[in-house]
């Protein structure tokens, strides 16, 4: 069974963009106007501080739902009669760095919360409570988008390729300059300690025992002819994209 709701029953924009739920089954959705609440009953419209769009949702172990939009970023918390409103976070960045335009993913991590955009990745860490700023290895190159996977941060930097954050510092994935311009759309687990690297035009590559290859796959050809957007792995271990030409496809790791 599926149910549709239009704009006039949520009460929001015809876009969007990121969805969480948390353990009571209500959902979180990223909208063009903010963020919409739905219980099952009721639609609830949070707006952000600047009315932005709720570009990016991540919800952590506690039930805290965390929202990036264009030039803010920050978390959901109850006011005083227990109604959620939007509480900002990015106001404790150093205004040299504000000007961060969207904020595209937002990654909870053991270490903190990682807020990304393209000008710098934002950590806020779980032990000071305080940012820590990482930016691209040179001054005029931008991100792609950040990615958490196996407990490590990469970052796709543009012009540069597909680096991972470690001991403070941005390095090269062994293999990361092939991604020098192809964009990267999202990196998930393999096997045990292996890597799933999806692309959007150029397929699925394999990083395993420190290489990067082609995964030359049924799949990876879908992937290459129809265009990956997102992607996903399941709880039983298999992997599902959305894709710009050919709607949604499901595969496993054979």
């Amino acid at each position: 069974m599926v149910k549709n709701y239009r704009p006039l029953t949520y009460g929001g924009g015809l876009q969007n963009w990121a969805i969480v739920q948390d353990k009571r089954g209500v959902m979180f959705i990223g909208n063009r106007f903010g963020v919409l609440k739905y219980d099952g009953i009721r639609w609830n419209l949070i707006e952000l501080e600047k009315k932005t769009i709720g570009r990016s949702m991540a919800i952590d172990s506690s039930g805290t739902v965390y929202v990036g939009g264009q030039g803010e970023f920050g978390y959901l918390d109850r006011d005083s009669i227990g109604e959620l409103q939007y509480r900002p976070l990015w106001k404790s960045l150093p205004k040299e760095v504000h000007g961060f335009e969207d904020v595209w993913r937002i990654h909870v991590t053991s270490n903190g919360i990682v807020f990304s955009t393209v000008r710098a990745v934002f950590v806020l860490e779980k032990q000071t409570g305080q940012f820590k700023v990482i930016k691209p290895t040179e001054e005029q190159n931008l991100f792609d988008r950040a990615y958490f996977c196996n407990n490590t941060l990469f970052i796709q930097e543009i012009g540069k390729g597909l680096l991972k954050w470690e001991n403070d510092r941005l390095e090269m994935l062994p293999g990361g300059e092939r991604f020098v311009s192809e964009q990267v759309k999202e990196i998930l687990p393999y096997g045990g300690e292996g890597l799933l690297i999806l692309t959007f035009s150029k397929g699925a590559f394999l990083y395993q025992e420190g290489r990067i290859i082609p995964w030359e796959t049924s799949a990876s050809e879908y992937a290459r002819q129809n265009l990956i957007y997102s992607a996903i792995q399941l709880n039983d271990g298999t992997y599902v994209v959305g894709t710009s030409e050919r709607g949604v496809g499901k595969f496993d790791q054979e």
